[in-house]
């Protein structure tokens, strides 16, 4: 998956030294469940008594947990609790966060409550924080919509979420919330940012004013599941962040703050420097056709451009671009075969991140690195070498052209001159100039590949993986002083999705409730950002299935949409596809069809929780928010099988990835609960491995197990009531199909042909998949 470091700022210096510890259980265990005073927990210790919030209620002990006796007195009797929190200052003063109850206040140690949740949106609270010296100042993390702070004791709640990307498209962890205990208007929260349906954009985010604003202070992998983030109290300027049984420690120094956040979209152009492009674009049919000028895919834009990089005082750089510039006596040429490399040295000692290098590899594939050679065909954005990568691609100087040197006692020269990607005629002729003070630029005289990797990199592997920044060279430029161990663009050829629309709707109404997208046959690559198809969330309005209410990546408006838009499907390139909309081709299970419709199924699915006795389970869906494979769901297109009960232990899928289930048909609104029969998640014995909750569907596979029966009464006891329900809710919507071109090229009859018959099957296919229950409008104009 890829991942966007955008969001660190110039001149925030901060210091990470990941730990691989053993955390002893003893040690862990008192971290999770016996909570430090102004932070929340599970159990919390006050005194002589300790308190335990449990699925069951709230429960107190007496004699150090060997009986428990729950407490009832102002809580309501189905409260269910989810964590504790006494303040520093008031030991008496304790708050509990619920699940959809809000929040409940003591004032005697936890003997009473009463409810203090005025201003709350009825969600789950994860975490508490109480100010260490005012009892009265709290602060919760909701799981969908970011954080709440009261300063009057919880008699009154506000937002606190401005500079946050809230509220969320689905759940993915509730925000983690930490405190300076030294400086309390310094905190720190972690969130997990829903993108599109395969990605997660985790950071860490810094608030100096109490809450007021957030500003993005570092990225994290979206790959980590933290559990938790602590600052050390013996030096509150590092944050303990802990991840199954590793610390990772993020050291923020009290330098300059970051020079703004960056949007998790690039900056979108105005659309009149758009209107000669938009000009080309046409109307097959019902397929809409648009011609890329560069703003709709992330292609290579620097052509004609030479980028300059000067050493600053801090050990890192100041870049900035011009018109080209480029030295048109190449030198000698170098004896470099595909995939290999050449060490050269330098008639100077040139600085580097900090060292001093006479001696440099030249690889082939476009890249110079220092202290060994680096001739990887594949770009990466994490590498064990210092590097600098003018045009990291797959290119083959053995085939044309050539690599050339021409060094002095002042600069060297190494140009790439007419070397094509390997196994095709696209030529490219670049150029890096090294100079004695540690200055060199990159140039492009001409760039014909679409895809590669331009950057530097420092060559320490951890810290890349944490403090590395992906930029637009083309748009942020100049950067005045970046002390960060990687700096680059990716130029993977992905869709823009944002420009896409935006350029669709200067000459389509407002009608659409989705945008459906394709790429044309002729792109050599994929334009998803890691998975084969994507739903991009960008606005709901539906309560009770498990999404945040609001807009989301910018809203509506950043597409374009004046506010009718609810999401983007980029379904890749149309020549991925089968000829035959209903010929399986995905996974064994999925056709076109079906893929659509699993793409389309995510507007509503699948992202809700049932309650388990008690207990809020999330055992239903994958982290991928589609069902889980041991669920009954009737062969839904978005996950689980069509499960049957041999009576013998045994269970038996006989279908798959055909139809929207009746649970699957309720979140869509069109059907009501009472309509919904009852189905069974299948619990596999102890042990069981052959298949996981993450596996794909599958057609004839038999799995042991028990089967648990659910309702759906159970999922509206934690989502609550679906509205607008059935049969007010919508049952008609309408989808435009768009096709993208590449640059210099126009739209081909057989893609033209291939999208619109799977268009039409796609309007009938939609139909019989819900039981005729809803329709689906593919037509641009109404």
């Amino acid at each position: 998956m890829r991942k966007e470091k955008r969001n660190i700022g110039i001149g925030v210096a901060a210091l990470l030294v990941l730990a691989s510890l053993s955390v002893s259980r003893p040690a862990h265990s008192e971290r999770q469940d016996v909570v430090a005073l102004g932070y929340g927990g599970r159990t919390l210790r006050v005194g002589d008594k300790w308190l335990r919030a449990s699925a069951r209620g709230l429960f107190q002990s007496r004699d150090q947990g060997t009986s428990w006796q729950r407490v009832t007195r102002g809580l309501d009797p189905d409260v269910i609790p989810t964590v504790l929190a006494a303040a520093p200052s008031d030991l008496r003063r304790i708050y509990l966060g619920t699940r959809r109850h809000g929040l409940y206040r003591s004032d005697d140690g936890g003997e009473s409550w009463r409810w203090a949740a005025h201003g709350l949106p009825e969600t789950s609270i994860g975490h508490l924080l109480v100010h260490p010296e005012d009892a009265d100042v709290v602060y919760v993390a909701t799981d969908l919509y970011g954080l709440y702070r009261t300063r009057d004791g919880g008699a009154s709640w506000e937002p606190a979420n401005e500079g946050l990307p809230v509220p969320f498209a689905y759940r993915t962890f509730a925000p983690k919330l930490a405190m300076n205990p030294q400086e309390p208007s310094l905190l720190y929260v972690l969130i997990g940012v829903p993108i599109h349906s395969n990605r997660v954009d985790v950071a860490l985010y810094k608030s100096r004013d109490g809450g007021c604003r957030w500003e993005r202070f570092a990225d994290l992998p979206d790959d980590v599941r933290f559990d938790d983030m602590r600052v050390n109290a013996r030096n509150p300027r590092e944050l303990e962040l802990f991840a199954g049984g590793r610390i990772i420690r993020v050291w923020d120094s009290e330098g300059a703050p970051a020079e703004g956040p960056v949007p998790m979209e690039r900056a979108l152009r105005e659309p009149e420097a758009w209107t000669m492009a938009a000009a080309q674009d046409f109307d097959a049919g019902e397929i809409a056709v648009l011609h890329d000028d560069g703003t709709l895919m992330h292609t290579f834009d620097l052509m004609g451009k030479t980028l300059q990089f000067t050493p600053a005082g801090t050990g890192g750089f100041a870049i900035s671009i011009s018109n080209l510039t480029f030295d048109e006596d190449l030198g000698q040429k170098l004896n470099l075969g595909n995939n290999e490399s050449v060490e050269i040295a330098l008639p100077f000692d040139f600085p580097f991140y900090g060292r001093d290098r006479n001696r440099v590899f030249v690889n082939a594939n476009g890249t110079l690195s220092f202290g060994g050679p680096r001739p990887a065909r594949n770009p990466s954005t994490v590498n064990d070498r210092p590097m600098i990568a003018p045009l990291w691609t797959d290119l083959d100087p053995s085939a044309r052209g050539g690599v050339f040197v021409k060094a002095t006692s002042e600069r060297v020269a190494i140009t790439w001159s007419d070397v094509p990607k390997a196994g095709t005629s696209l030529l490219n002729t670049f150029q890096v100039v090294l100079e004695r003070s540690g200055r060199f630029s990159m140039s492009f005289r001409r760039v014909d590949v679409p895809t590669g990797l331009t950057g530097v990199f420092n060559g320490i592997v951890l810290e890349q993986i944490f403090f590395s920044r992906s930029v637009d060279f083309s748009d942020d430029l100049p950067l005045r002083d970046t002390t960060l161990p990687a700096v680059y663009e990716w130029f993977d050829g992905v869709f823009r999705d944002q420009q896409i629309a935006r350029r669709f709707y200067l000459t389509h109404p407002d009608d659409f409730d989705m945008l459906v997208v394709f790429g044309a046959s002729s792109i050599p690559h994929d334009v998803t950002d890691g998975p084969q198809t994507y739903y991009k969330p960008v606005r709901n309005n539906v309560n009770g299935i498990g999404q945040g209410i609001g807009t989301f990546n910018g809203g509506p408006r950043a597409f374009g949409s004046q506010g009718r838009l609810q999401g983007f499907l980029n379904m890749n390139k149309l020549s991925w596809y089968p000829a035959d909309p209903e010929q399986v081709f995905y996974n064994e299970v999925y056709s076109p069809l079906a893929l659509l419709a699993r793409e389309t199924g995510r507007r509503w699915l699948a992202y809700v929780d049932f309650d388990d006795g008690g207990i809020e389970s999330s055992a239903l869906r994958t982290p991928a928010n589609e069902w889980s494979f041991f669920l009954d769901t009737e062969a839904s297109v978005m996950g689980g099988n069509n499960w049957v009960d041999n009576g013998d232990g045994t269970f038996e899928s006989l279908e798959a990835a055909l139809r929207y289930s009746p649970l699957d048909q309720y979140l869509m609104g069109l059907r009501s609960p009472r309509d919904i029969p009852s189905f069974f998640l299948i619990v596999p014995p102890d042990g069981y491995t052959h298949r996981l909750p993450s596996s794909r569907p599958e057609v004839g596979i038999l799995v042991p197990g028990t089967p648990k029966v659910i309702t759906v009464k159970q999922i509206i006891q934690v989502e609550g009531q679906r509205t607008p329900a059935y049969p007010a809710a919508p049952r008609l919507f309408r989808q435009a199909f768009i096709l993208v071109v590449p640059r210099g090229e126009t739209a081909s009859v057989s893609d033209l042909e291939k999208l619109d018959r799977l268009r039409q099957e796609w309007e009938i296919f939609f139909r019989v998949a819900t039981g005729g229950r809803a329709r689906l409008s593919t037509r641009l104009r109404s």
